[in-house]
């Protein structure tokens, strides 16, 4: 199996990001709550963004926007 580095791994970086979020309030960086709402907005809208990019560099075969053709 390929090894990879730490800070390769999005699973390492998702941890990192919930422990961030779960000790920012007593490391002094307080979110009122309209900022936590354009937070979560943000994103969203950059998991958007990410699942479009993802999927266009996975995608194996292309899209096919017409009706499959009768034979």
């Amino acid at each position: 199996m390929d090894e990879k580095h730490w800070y390769q791994s999005r699973t390492i970086w998702g941890a990192v990001i919930l422990i961030l979020s779960r000790f920012a309030p007593s490391l002094g960086l307080e979110v009122d709550p309209g900022s936590l709402t354009d937070l979560a907005n943000s994103a969203a809208d950059l998991a958007g963004v990410s699942m479009v990019l993802y999927g266009r560099v996975k995608a194996e075969r292309p899209i096919r926007l017409s009706a499959p053709k009768e034979v």
